[in-house]
């Protein structure tokens, strides 16, 4: 894939906003959530049938689940 070897696009009026976005959001929540920083790390309901599985953070008293389905690219956090 050349795309992977291509450099860093500094000019920020062709760089890709909505994917930089949604990155940060996603930095901004795993900043906010110390279970997702610092806790133990458990996988669980894995379905190979529809490629989804679930993860258990736990720091603490905090517990978050991370719901991920592989095959719909979509993940749903919940406290």
């Amino acid at each position: 894939d050349p795309d992977c070897r291509r450099g860093m696009i500094w000019d920020e009026a062709r760089q890709d906003k909505e994917i930089l976005a949604y990155y940060k959001k996603w930095i901004n929540i795993r900043k906010d959530n110390l279970s997702l920083r610092k806790g133990s790390i458990e996988f669980t309901n894995i379905d190979d049938n529809n490629n989804s599985f679930e993860i258990i953070r736990k720091y603490k008293n905090q517990i978050t689940k991370v719901l991920v389905d592989v095959k719909n690219y979509k993940v749903k956090i919940i406290d």
